[in-house]
């Protein structure tokens, strides 16, 4: 099952996510469901019931659910109930107390 819930229209998705639509303009995505595959967006929220095995690719992300795989972004927020597991490239990481993370982490200046 894939839910995304959009803040702008919805473009269609032959094959994964992406939040690129003719114009290059990137859209705001929340995940409320499981995602088995790549996700790019604006900002990206995983919200608490959302699972995303895949990469990710963004500007910002924040993660509440559970996120496995590759994830690159500018700004990467993890909250309490945050598990994530994987890779992390980042400009700007945050952790908050409770956060689960098994990752190897990269900062961009690295």
């Amino acid at each position: 099952m894939v839910v995304a819930a959009f803040k702008d229209e919805i473009p269609s998705f032959p094959t994964g996510l992406s939040t690129s639509v003719g114009d290059d303009t990137l859209r705001d995505m929340e995940i409320a469901g499981a995602v088995d595959g790549d996700i790019a967006g604006r900002t990206i929220t995983v919200l608490e019931s959302g699972s995303i095995h895949g990469t990710v690719g963004a500007d910002t992300i924040v993660i509440s659910g559970t996120v496995n795989g590759s994830i690159n972004a500018h700004n990467i927020e993890l909250l309490a109930t945050a598990r994530v597991e994987g890779e992390l490239h980042y400009d700007n990481l945050t952790v908050i107390t409770g956060a689960h993370m098994e990752a190897r982490c990269t900062p961009a200046a690295a």
